[in-house]
């Protein structure tokens, strides 16, 4: 039998469990339920929703991969992923931005593209991703840092608030070149919350820093604490 030739007529292979309710389904389909909505164009697996739920033994895609797109748009539906003992990767070529982004997911009726297929750029827009960039590697560590991106209203990727250099571990702050351990680009740094020790041997790391209403603090080496006097403003 020559298995590329080999068609199904009916929509949708079915398991049903021994009162003939419907369990899981493997299905491919063209239209939406609803003709008035966009084509869906999608292969799903689907398996029954619970008989506590608002639709009892209803079966609900799970799995989706659309069809008639360059890029196959992957998709879960009120699924959970876990990997167990194993590695989840996000790899890419040379100088290739690899991310995991949170965003916000509008509806499928938003104008199709040009193919007829929604248009998942503008069903899916970005609010923030964890991203390896495309900074090219240049040997020594170089290139492919991790940093978070922030996105517009509309899904566009602004910068990197926060960014880790590959090479040294320097963090940025607002800045993608950091020049030391932490490199804030901003005017002020905030510490919130007051801290008083108890003496100049009290317990603390070298390079601690606190602040009281009086004082400011840095602790120069282990236990080792020294203190200056916070003066009212002169005019």
């Amino acid at each position: 039998m020559d298995f590329t030739k080999l068609m199904f007529k009916v929509p949708a292979l079915v398991w049903c469990d021994e009162q003939g309710r419907d369990k899981a389904a493997i299905i491919a389909h063209y239209k939406a339920n609803d003709s008035s909505r966009i084509d869906h164009r999608h292969f799903s697996i689907e398996t029954a929703m619970s008989p506590t739920a608002v639709n009892p033994d209803e079966l609900f895609r799970r799995f989706e991969l659309p069809f008639d797109a360059n890029i196959c748009e992957i998709q879960t539906h009120n699924s959970n992923f876990t990997v167990v003992e194993g590695k989840t990767r996000i790899m890419g070529g040379a100088a290739s931005n690899r991310g995991l982004t949170f965003g916000q997911a509008n509806s499928k009726e938003i104008p199709a593209n040009a193919y007829g297929s929604p248009d998942y750029n503008m069903i899916f827009q970005g609010r923030f991703e964890i991203r390896v960039d495309n900074t090219a590697e240049s040997g020594g560590n170089a290139g492919s840092d991790l940093g978070i991106v922030r996105f517009s209203d509309a899904g566009v990727a602004q910068d990197a608030s926060f960014l880790i250099k590959r090479s040294n571990t320097y963090i940025g702050l607002g800045t993608t070149a950091p020049t030391a351990s932490l490199n804030v680009n901003g005017y002020t740094i905030r510490l919130r919350t007051k801290k008083t020790p108890a003496s100049e041997t009290a317990a603390g790391n070298e390079g601690d820093i606190c602040w009281d209403t009086d004082y400011l603090y840095v602790c120069v080496a282990p236990n080792s604490w020294k203190r200056m006097a916070l003066a009212a403003w002169k005019q």
